[in-house]
């Protein structure tokens, strides 16, 4: 009997080393996943960072397009005025505003001169 336990005893601790070592195994194949799992992780994540910087280069592109687009057309419209009042923009809307404060005293004498001793009107003679 004691070698029929034996030889049990035996079966089973070659069992458990069979098992311990497919055990070893399991973790080792595991801890590799893992490891592909947060490089790939990784890997993604810096590929989502590359693709926001390159959209937002892009926005800032457009921005910056946009911007010397509008000044373009603003330097247009300086050359236009220029050209056709040879006068600058700013002297170009003191007339328009001049023009409109000449029309606001011929419709409403009284109102115009009150503001304009205020300072309130658009011209900001306070004289007229």
């Amino acid at each position: 009997m004691t070698g029929n336990l034996h030889n049990q005893i035996r079966d089973l601790t070659n069992q458990n080393s069979a098992l311990n070592t497919k055990n070893d195994e399991l973790r080792r194949i595991l801890h590799e996943t893992c490891t592909e799992l947060n490089q790939t992780k990784e890997k993604l994540r810096i590929a989502e960072a590359e693709r926001e910087a390159e959209w937002l280069e892009g926005n800032h592109l457009a921005v910056k397009a946009m911007r010397t687009e509008t000044y373009r057309h603003r330097d247009v419209m300086d050359e236009f005025l220029n050209s056709r009042y040879n006068k600058p923009r700013d002297e170009e809307v003191s007339a328009i505003a001049q023009k409109a404060a000449g029309t606001c005293e011929e419709h409403n004498p009284e109102t115009f001169k009150k503001m304009s001793e205020k300072g309130g009107h658009a011209t900001g003679d306070s004289d007229e």
